[in-house]
């Protein structure tokens, strides 16, 4: 049985992609490429954070949890915990918006007894991994600031650091972040996104197991 959770943030892709000012489809496709990445690492369950109709929905093989909309903070704090309470030895959440992420070093995060963290160019962090329920104070963490990586820095005891590793946040962030992918067929992948708002020359990877369906769900017909 998987001893470690990999909690993969994927928000509500179509609100933030109108936000970022994102091609159509773009997050969905890098949230696909994710947790196929995290999917290939061994000993790890992965769960699906979103957000959908007015709920906060944590989704893995594990438990289905369905709450009210609430804080970020608060999301992460339920999810790790929750986590946790499973019985998992170790617990990540990964930002969903960051195409860099590699297998080497999520298994890099896993692999350590103390917490881990991974910082982003605009201060926020893209990763952290933890082997017990951290004494953290999510809600007051200062989401959406630049220093909302260093806030939760000071609350971790001796933290293991993580290269850092752009998000978007932006249209121009995710040019920027795609041509730093070090794998090919996903940059190429994205770069087609990016270009022409649809996959022209690169298709999705095949794990051995299934991504969870609500990553990409298909969409119903049109109305008559």
């Amino acid at each position: 049985m998987p001893s470690n959770a990999v909690i993969l943030f994927a928000g509500d892709a179509r609100r933030e992609e109108a936000e970022k000012g994102l091609p159509p489809r773009f997050l969905a496709h890098l949230h696909n490429e994710l947790a196929a990445l995290i999917q290939t690492v061994e000993g790890v369950d992965l769960y699906l954070a979103t957000d959908r109709a007015g709920s906060f929905v944590l989704d893995g093989p594990r438990f289905t949890s369905r709450s009210a909309q609430c804080s970020l903070g608060a999301k992460v704090e339920e999810a790790i915990s929750s986590c946790f309470a499973a019985g998992y030895e170790r617990v990540a959440v990964v930002a969903g918006d960051v195409p860099g992420l590699t297998r080497e070093l999520l298994i890099e995060a896993l692999g350590q007894t103390r917490p881990s963290i991974g910082r982003s160019p605009d201060g926020g962090f893209y990763l952290a991994a933890f082997s017990a329920p951290p004494r953290v104070i999510w809600a007051a963490l200062p989401w959406s600031r630049p220093d909302v990586h260093d806030a939760l820095f000071a609350q971790l005891d001796d933290p293991h650091t993580l290269p850092a590793l752009r998000d978007i946040d932006s249209l121009g962030d995710a040019h920027l972040a795609t041509a730093a992918v070090a794998d090919l067929r996903v940059r190429t992948l994205l770069r087609s996104l990016l270009a022409y708002g649809t996959p022209r020359f690169a298709s999705f990877a095949t794990t051995p197991r299934q991504v969870p369906r609500e990553i990409d769900r298909p969409r119903p017909p049109p109305d008559a």
